[in-house]
This record gives C-alpha cells, sequence and structure tokens, in this order.
C-alpha cells in the first residue's frame, strides 16, 4: 500500500471548461501514445492543447498543513508527512516542490485500503477537508498477457483481467505499457510507452497506431500494468479535492 498527496494552486480562476476537464473521468477505449527513437525519426506523442498548457503555466504546489491523516476501521494509518524541496526553473528561479507521503515502512500496511477509511486535511494555503471517506475499489485479479513471442509485443498481443463485479458511474481503468529495444546496426533505440483508458469488460486489444509500429518493429516488453481507480471529487469554495483510490496489478513477463 502508498499514499500520497499534492495540492496545487493555479494562480487565476478557472473556466467551466478546464473544470471539467479535470474532474470528470477520462474517456473509455482512448489511448496516449509515445514512441520515441534516438536518431529523431520516428517520434510520436501527443498533442496537448495550448489552452490547457495556458492554465497550468503558473501551477505551483502548496501547503495542505504538516500533515494528511487516516483513519480506518481499525484505527490510524501512519501521517502522509509534509516534504519540502526546491529546484531551479527554466530561468534558473527557486520553485518548490511539496507533496506528502509516508516518513516510515509501510511494509506492514497490506491489502488495500479498507472500507470505511477517511483522510483529513489539516488545511494552509489549500483549506481544510475533514473526514473524507475514500472510495472503495476493488481488487484487479486474473490477469494474463497473450499472444507474446520470446517476450515481445506483437500486432496481436492481448490483455486480460477479471472485471469488476459491479459497475460505477466514478470509476476508470487504465492499462500501462513500455516497451524497449536496441539495434546494434544503426546504434538506435527505439522506446514505446502506452497510457490506455479501457472499459473494464476484461479484455484488451493494441489501437491500430500501435499494431502499425509493432509490426514495423520488434519491440520488447520491459512492463505492462493495469489499474482500476475510483475516484471522489469535493468543492469548497474556491478549493477542489480530489481523493482516489487505485488498485495495481503487474503482469509476470517471460
Amino acid at each position: 500500500v502508498s499514499a500520497t498527496g499534492s495540492f496545487v494552486d493555479y494562480g487565476d480562476v478557472l473556466d467551466d471548461a478546464y473544470l471539467d476537464s479535470i474532474s470528470s473521468l477520462p474517456t473509455a477505449d482512448t489511448c496516449e501514445v509515445y514512441f520515441d527513437s534516438s536518431d529523431d525519426s520516428q517520434d510520436i506523442g501527443v498533442v496537448r492543447d495550448s489552452s490547457t498548457e495556458s492554465v497550468e503555466a503558473n501551477v505551483r504546489d502548496i501547503r495542505a498543513g504538516e500533515a494528511l491523516t487516516i483513519m480506518t476501521p481499525a484505527g490510524s494509518w501512519p501521517d502522509l508527512l509534509l516534504t519540502e524541496e526546491t529546484y531551479f526553473g527554466p530561468d534558473f528561479e527557486e520553485i518548490a516542490a511539496i507533496s506528502y507521503d509516508f516518513d516510515i515502512n509501510n511494509e506492514t500496511l497490506s491489502g488495500g485500503v479498507p472500507a470505511g477509511t477517511f483522510v483529513t486535511v489539516p488545511g494552509d494555503e489549500f483549506p481544510a477537508f475533514n473526514n473524507v471517506l475514500v472510495p472503495e475499489v476493488e481488487r484487479m485479479a486474473g490477469g494474463d498477457v497473450l499472444n507474446v513471442v520470446d517476450g515481445r509485443l506483437m500486432p496481436n498481443t492481448e490483455i486480460t483481467w477479471t472485471p469488476a463485479s459491479a459497475s460505477s458511474d466514478r470509476s476508470f481503468t487504465t492499462i500501462s505499457v513500455s516497451a524497449y529495444t536496441y539495434y546494434d546496426q544503426t546504434n538506435t533505440e527505439m522506446e514505446l510507452e502506452l497510457y490506455c483508458y479501457v472499459t473494464d469488460d476484461g479484455q484488451f486489444s493494441f489501437p491500430q497506431s500501435v499494431r502499425n509500429l509493432l509490426t514495423e518493429h520488434e519491440l520488447p516488453a520491459d512492463s505492462i500494468s493495469i489499474g482500476r481507480n475510483q475516484v471522489v471529487s469535493l468543492v469548497e469554495g474556491n478549493a477542489a479535492l480530489l481523493v482516489f483510490n487505485f488498485a495495481q496489478y503487474y503482469y509476470l513477463l517471460d
């Protein structure tokens, strides 16, 4: 089990379109594809909306208190403690990186987040939110990767899992795939990163753009994982809080 927290200030009033984009669930059966070649001959990446980039240009991390508290039916978990570091931006300006994380070994926290768990944000620059119920999420199970040849992804590779026992209008499922190869003859590296929002029906096949790449290139799989996400959103004044519960499954690759 892991848990993290982060809070940001956009520096301006956000319009309704952008608010909808960050609070709405992703569209199922859509993928973001990144394909990078070291000689830059075949790079593919997602083109971002320029209006979104302008909104996020002035985003900065902010504090929400010294620690976030988590309370389960069996008692409290370790607090998520404030960590603040600085780094230099493109113009050598100091920028604060603020996050919240466990400060201890959390290996004893196994089995996922129990039902009836609450999180409290004490507040600072970001306001307080008390006893927010963490949404329940069904754990992933029964996964397999079909049609992989000698570790290589193929155009007809399929990813399977056990679908959720019940549907939810605040849940979405994601698949992440990474693959990498190096060609000695041309001293060229090829790397594929695929991130898809999928229907939780137990089966996924690559989109046509990825099938075309896998027809042209031999790409051994580095990692494949699937995650089921449940999210709750709350708004108080000019602050919005999103709480995610994420169950992830990593596929074993030969």
